[in-house]
């Protein structure tokens, strides 16, 4: 594996022989986006307290007149999104990937069917340029006389109403462990609505590659079930062809609230791991401080071992990721780790498509983190993920950021796109960065070969290696029956909102 490494050119520039550290926590890391100041707001403005930037760009955004696509226009999507829902739904039950293989001794998970109206939005959590993520207060759900619903779609409905925020046992608000970052009056709820941004509909083409992304998201995350995977929970009642109305809240899908980025982790670790280290230049905290620096190399550690058990995951299902990056990870009120947003992954194609150095497949991901074939428009594969956590695991352990270290390295030096070894890393992990980060695709391990690494590195380091697997917490909440409950059901078969009636928008898992 050396000499593959050596020979793929990964490790430039070479480590220096005093084995000093040379980058780890030194290098360049952008400031994090100060708080908009409250005079910004404004005395006419109708909120009087301080926002965040999402806030006051969401805010402004509201004040402008929602558009719509045209009747014509918005019918065409409603038919498009559905129909790539059903075929992505075919593939995966041809690949035997489908959540529902058997009622039998299986658990089924079903999902919500809510109204956009149902929903009582919090927070703006994110935003981006096709879509907005919002925190749940909470729900007020209808009172439908007419049966709509079956029992186990209104057992869902109740489930994510009764469990919309976190309860003390007394019945009050629990305010648990703060983030770096987020308010404590934000941790309380448990959920989050994604739909597409407003003022979208002006841009008819984004609007339609952007509503078929977040369809094609909503069920892959239908047959993912992964302890470090975000999780579904509901989505809009109408389906796809909801779209048909040509607004920009036609879809959506509820999901598990995360309150923590693993770029938020990893600046308020920076931080820590500085203050370790001045701590421990002390003779009387030497001992403590290297202990604790220690026990954060293992969080660190103990992140790219979930990381990568997920893209593991997901990869046996040949389900590729294409967007893996440091801002698509985040962490639950537990700390636990869990992959989101799902846009980009796609399904593979058949075998038979494939090609000298992949698939051909469209260029997408974000610049910093997409491997070089990506970016040459050539064929890829899994190996593209590969590469994209290779720039992850990079950034946990120089608790850095490629981008400022790649501009900083061209200024100085003006080489070409690469990212800096440490020395004062693990050789094995010396060894892994410049795998993962190979040009050559043909060099990089795959994800099963990387989770195992690190798993052998972590047991080294005295953390013992989960047998069977990483279980999944009870608190996450799940509403789950068993196929015994629920086979007389009709609606608890292969059911999904991939079909056409939009009155039946049942899906169900198997875990």
């Amino acid at each position: 594996m050396e000499s593959s490494s050596a020979a793929s050119g990964s490790y430039r520039p070479e480590p220096t022989s005093t084995g000093r550290c040379q980058y780890c926590a030194h290098l360049a890391f952008k400031a994090r986006k100060a708080a908009v100041d409250t005079f910004m707001a404004g005395n006419d403005m109708p909120w009087d307290f301080e926002v965040g930037m999402y806030d006051l760009v969401l805010r402004l955004n509201q004040m402008e007149e929602e558009t719509r696509l045209h009747p014509e226009t918005a019918r065409h999507l409603a038919d498009k999104a559905t129909r790539y829902t059903a075929r992505l739904r075919t593939q995966l039950s041809d690949g035997e990937l489908t959540p529902v293989q058997s009622l039998n001794n299986c658990r089924i998970r079903t999902m919500a069917p809510l109204e956009y109206e149902e929903v009582t939005l919090g927070p703006l959590l994110g935003a981006g340029g096709f879509s907005t993520v919002f925190a749940v207060d909470g729900f007020h759900l209808k009172d439908h006389s007419t049966p709509d619903y079956d029992s186990d779609e209104r057992a869902a409905r109740e489930f994510l109403n009764k469990h919309a925020r976190r309860y003390a046992g007394n019945g009050g608000p629990t305010i648990h462990r703060s983030v770096e970052g987020t308010k404590s009056n934000q941790t309380t709820a448990r959920y989050a609505v994604k739909h597409l941004r407003r003022g979208l509909a002006e841009e008819a083409d984004r609007f339609e590659r952007a509503a078929v992304d977040l369809v094609m998201e909503a069920q892959l995350l239908l047959a993912l079930d992964h302890p470090n995977i975000i999780s579904i929970r509901g989505w809009s009642r109408q389906g796809p062809g909801g779209y048909v109305n040509g607004k920009h809240t036609d879809f959506f899908v509820i999901l598990d609230r995360l309150p923590e980025t693993l770029e938020d982790k990893i600046y308020a670790w920076r931080k820590k791991l500085k203050r370790y280290k001045a701590m421990g230049k002390l003779p009387w905290g030497r001992k403590k401080y290297i202990a604790k620096t220690s026990a954060l190399l293992l969080k660190r550690m103990q992140a790219a071992l979930d990381i990568a058990a997920s893209l593991e995951y997901m990869h046996d299902r040949r389900i590729i990721n294409r967007d893996v990056k440091a801002s698509n990870i985040g962490f639950d009120i537990h700390g636990e780790l869990k992959m989101f947003d799902f846009g980009l992954s796609r399904l593979l194609p058949a075998e038979e498509e494939r090609v000298e150095g992949g698939f051909v497949m469209s260029r997408v991901g974000t610049k910093y983190y997409m491997a070089p074939e990506v970016c040459d428009k050539q064929p890829f594969d899994l190996s593209a993920d590969v590469y994209s956590f290779g720039v992850v695991l990079w950034e946990l352990l120089t608790l850095s950021t490629p981008r400022e270290v790649i501009r900083k390295l061209r200024r100085l030096t003006n080489s070409s796109y690469i990212l800096p070894i440490c020395p004062c890393w693990p050789k094995a992990l010396q060894r892994l960065v410049g795998l993962c980060l190979a040009d050559d695709p043909s060099v990089r391990p795959t994800m099963a070969v990387v989770r195992a690494s690190i798993e052998i590195m972590l047991e080294r380091l005295g953390v013992p290696r989960a047998v069977g697997g990483k279980a999944r917490r009870r608190s996450t909440f799940r509403l789950e029956t068993t196929a015994t409950d629920s086979i007389a059901n009709a609606a608890l078969t292969v059911q999904s909102f991939s079909d056409y009636d939009p009155s039946i928008p049942t899906s169900v898992q198997c875990n």
